[in-house]
């Protein structure tokens, strides 16, 4: 081509130079004659179509292709107001690329792409910038021109007396209405989105896209709030008829083209039936009387008569008879071509049939190898016997009955001594642990032993003393199944009963203590005073003695108050161990594969050492047994809670700090010895102190 000469041509001239030429760089981008590329070609591009810096932005501002005669604005606040562009003459649609814009959100083009970039890939930033570019660069109206979409002629659609919004097509948008809004939103204010929206001029009875702002979107009426870019007037606009400045315009452009395509197939189709329905019946053939026979044969049982209703059906099958042989004349009309047919060049929507069904209902089918899938899958599952189902269902059962079973005491309505509670609840955890580890395990060997006891060699053999065949048999997978029921059923019972015993234990903990006096002391179990009237408060579960020593100032405690959460918690975890006790079923049904009995207990909960932390491995699970932790540790708390009013109550005594103190035999051996007088005046003086004391 020229141009290709040209830089061809400059290329030779430049070979002379002591410096070897690497490449050219140029940045403009046109197509215009020899002489203006030989005159840019050596001393660049006239000052006035640089684009100049942005102070404030970095960004490259970018527009689209246009002829060399176009003049643009140079100062930088020009960018994106209508108003302020004095001197832009781009065609509508082109604009800079820019994010400077007080007031206005700046949007970034929705893509599907990491944040951390994949080798290999553009950065996502890159993409983003990129597709920025490319929307600026499009012209809406020569991409709906290109479609046949034409706005500026208020003639040019047959269906115009048909609204378009209906036919409007949401799929394509990128994003929800109100998540349009939302990227506008800031902790300050509610920034504008930048469009363009389809403005109606009613003195020219035509459309033109302008600059718009969007601030909100009312859902009721589903339309968008804003107001026009260079006259600020409120305006309304439905999504069909508003382009967001960080939307592809083509996949708009096509947006709104099929639009206007179903709105046409509608008109079309309306017109078409109208047609139809207007053409005339009077000479057209009806059904034989046979065939309206059998209609009303049909349709009205035997032993009922022709009825006024009946006949009515049978007119309204004749219109629909009638009205079909008229569609069939007019299709065939309309296919002949016929130019005195008046049919309005109807647009029909595509005839799509789809798939045809067939008229037997047997289809055939693709060879599968039904032969072979079916032995594989026998080979795999293990529900190939009847015995295996009917063990199965007999074991779920079993683990079933024991659900409800509580390891701990279950209704405690008397006053304990700490030690007496503790011996009680180990005696019943015990107790409740041997039924698990015993009968009920004991239960579940006899189900397994009377299915397969006589089934002999096989899947299935409890005979096995080969722990090779036992690994690959289907026997080893039936019992794991049954362990995990069983395991199931471990981890119920401890759930359960776990949270019984520190519910029970935390009920009778008050939640406000309020201590008067020795014989004064007030529990409060709710969040109120007022709400502890209406409901019964829980017997109080241990009992101390409150014991006076001989030179002590201060009655004491008997036992120690601080010994009770340590006794409590070792309950806690004396039933979480019992139940890690419990014995597995496989070693007890394959005597002969198992000769020794082997220490193989049921998976169950325990409680860990230390407080799991989920940050410490963010990569692994959490730990499973987080809970039994958590009920510990609420336990403890609650527990330390209720002791500590405790020492409070004591500091009541300190009133009869002379009483406590008092030595009765010193006070006898020194009455003894002193004079009847002074006697009697001694005990009067302590009679007197004594009464100062109130109790």
């Amino acid at each position: 081509t020229q141009s290709t000469w040209d830089i061809k041509r400059y290329l030779a001239m430049t070979s002379q130079s002591p410096h070897k030429q690497r490449g050219v760089y140029t940045e403009l981008l046109t197509v215009e004659k020899k002489e203006f590329l030989e005159k840019t070609s050596l001393s660049g591009p006239p000052a006035e179509s640089v684009i100049e810096k942005n102070p404030i932005q970095m960004f490259p501002r970018v527009k689209g292709i246009t002829n060399k005669d176009d003049t643009y604005e140079k100062d930088s606040a020009a960018v994106g107001v209508s108003e302020e562009r004095k001197g832009d003459t781009r065609k509508k649609g082109n604009f800079y690329y820019s994010k400077l814009r007080a007031g206005v959100a700046d949007l970034d083009p929705k893509v599907q792409e990491p944040y951390v970039t994949i080798p290999g890939n553009p950065p996502r930033k890159v993409v983003i910038d990129r597709l920025k570019k490319l929307y600026a660069s499009d012209n809406i109206e020569e991409l709906l021109e290109e479609k046949g979409v034409n706005y500026t002629n208020s003639e040019a659609s047959e269906a115009k007396w048909l609204p378009l919004e209906p036919y409007d097509d949401t799929s394509y948008d990128c994003r929800l209405p109100e998540e349009w809004i939302e990227c506008g939103k800031t902790p300050q204010m509610q920034n504008a989105i930048p469009g363009l929206g389809l403005y109606f001029d009613k003195a020219k009875g035509a459309s033109e896209w302008r600059r718009v702002l969007i601030y909100s979107y009312n859902k009721e009426l589903n339309l968008f709030e804003g107001e026009w870019d260079d006259t600020r007037d409120k305006c309304r606009l439905h999504r069909l008829f508003l382009l967001f400045d960080a939307e592809d315009r083509k996949m708009f452009a096509e947006r709104l083209e099929k639009a206007y395509r179903m709105r046409g197939h509608a008109d079309a189709l309306i017109k078409y039936h109208y047609f139809i329905d207007n053409m005339p019946v009077d000479d057209l053939p009806e059904p034989d009387s046979e065939q309206q026979n059998r209609i009303l044969a049909m349709a009205i049982p035997l032993k009922e008569v022709a009825t006024p209703e009946s006949n009515q059906i049978m007119n309204d099958i004749k219109l629909e008879y009638a009205r079909t042989m008229n569609k069939i004349i007019y299709d065939k009309l309309i296919s002949s071509g016929d130019p005195n047919l008046i049919h309005y060049n109807l647009i029909m929507p595509p005839d799509d049939k789809g798939k045809q069904t067939k008229y037997h209902a047997m289809l055939q089918i693709e060879d599968n190898q039904f032969a072979t899938n079916l032995s594989q899958f026998f080979f795999n599952t293990l529900l190939i016997k009847k015995e295996v189902i009917q063990a199965l269902v007999d074991v779920k059962f079993g683990c079933l009955e024991i659900k409800p079973c509580n390891i701990f005491l279950d209704d405690i309505k008397k006053v304990f001594r700490v030690d007496e509670f503790k011996q009680l609840e180990d005696s019943k955890v015990s107790s409740e642990a041997a039924k698990l580890s015993e009968t009920w395990v004991n239960k579940l060997k006899d189900i397994i032993k009377k299915y397969f006891g006589g089934v002999g060699k096989g899947w299935f053999n409890i005979q096995e003393t080969s722990k090779e065949t036992y690994e690959f048999g289907k026997l080893k997978k039936l019992l794991t199944r049954i362990r995990l029921m069983m395991e199931e059923s471990i981890l119920e019972i401890a759930k359960q009963s776990l949270a019984f015993f520190v519910n029970g234990i935390v009920a009778r903990i008050p939640k406000i203590t309020t201590i008067n006096g020795p014989g004064e002391v007030q529990n409060t179990f709710t969040d109120s005073p007022m709400e502890d009237q209406k409901i019964d408060m829980p017997e109080p579960l241990f009992t101390i003695d409150l014991i006076i020593k001989q030179g002590h100032d201060l009655p004491k405690y008997g036992p120690d108050p601080t010994t009770i959460p340590k006794t409590v918690l070792e309950i806690f975890d004396n039933g979480v161990t019992k139940l890690q006790q419990i014995s597995q079923l496989e070693p007890k049904v394959l005597e002969g594969l198992f000769k020794k009995q082997a220490n193989l207990f049921l998976k169950a909960p325990i409680r860990p050492k230390t407080k799991p932390d989920p940050n410490l491995n963010p990569d692994k699970m959490v730990d499973e047994n987080m809970w039994v932790w958590e009920l510990y540790e609420q336990l403890e708390k609650e527990l330390k809670r209720g002791i500590e009013p405790l020492q409070e109550y004591l500091k009541t005594y300190e009133t009869y700090k002379a009483l406590t103190t008092l030595n009765p035999d010193e006070l006898i051996h020194k009455v003894g010895k002193s004079d009847k007088e002074e006697e009697e005046k001694d005990l009067k003086k302590l009679i007197v102190d004594l009464s100062l004391i109130h109790i």
